[in-house]
């Protein structure tokens, strides 16, 4: 299995998402014209740079819209240079807006030569299924609970009690995770996520577990 130094120049490209053979197409805003579509996912793309688990929120509805779905089809068009493969990433398709998808139709079922098209979704249901069925469906796992905890330990100082109830409360979903930790200077939050995490243990485990979890979490609290 190929795996990426990560120290070469093309490795550091993709990882600060700006390697020119990849275009992302990322949920954004209400905008006006092309322009202020490219300048808000540019913005989103700076956040997830800065931390690549950080869940796109917005106050306002995000969806993936058709001037910038167009707009990628437009440049993957164009003839890419001999034996080099460009990629195409969709992130979170499930907000793409269905006029959008339905421009995209031809360019997932029939690639244009050295492309890749990538579409990502928190669940392979809320795709359409003209997209679906164009698509083949790799199923990611959730990374262990003790992984992100680490991950939470390290990039956010959290101590491994904290960061493991993180972890826990939100089933090991790292995006969810990093939120509790970047919002974690509210006194209530570890209260908050302690009785969310015992509440759902009387659903989901059996009685003498639940028990011992209740323990666990309300020891010297």
């Amino acid at each position: 299995m190929l795996v990426p130094c990560g120290e070469c120049g093309s490795c550091r490209h993709i990882a600060s998402l700006n390697a020119g053979l990849l275009q992302i197409v990322l949920p954004i805003p209400s905008h006006k014209d092309l322009k202020e579509g490219i300048d808000l996912t540019n913005e989103s793309l700076e956040i997830k740079r800065a931390e690549p688990f950080a869940v796109l929120s917005s106050g306002s509805q995000l969806t993936v819209p058709i001037d910038m779905a167009r707009e990628v089809k437009k440049r993957l068009s164009l003839k890419g240079d001999q034996g080099e493969t460009r990629v195409a990433l969709f992130y979170q398709m499930e907000k793409m807006l269905t006029a959008s998808a339905d421009a995209l139709l031809k360019l997932i079922e029939e690639p244009p030569t050295d492309t890749v098209i990538l579409m990502t979704a928190e669940k392979a249901e809320n795709l359409l299924p003209t997209i679906r069925s164009r698509s083949q469906l790799i199923r990611l796992e959730r990374i262990n609970t003790t992984v992100c905890a680490n991950y939470l330990v390290g990039k956010y100082g959290l101590t491994a009690e904290k960061a493991m109830l993180y972890a826990q409360v939100t089933d090991g979903n790292l995006g969810r995770a990093v939120e509790l930790a970047s919002d974690d200077d509210d006194a209530e939050l570890s209260q908050r996520a302690t009785g969310f995490l015992l509440f759902k243990s009387l659903f989901v485990e059996p009685a003498p577990e639940a028990v011992s979890r209740a323990l666990e979490f309300t020891h010297d609290r």
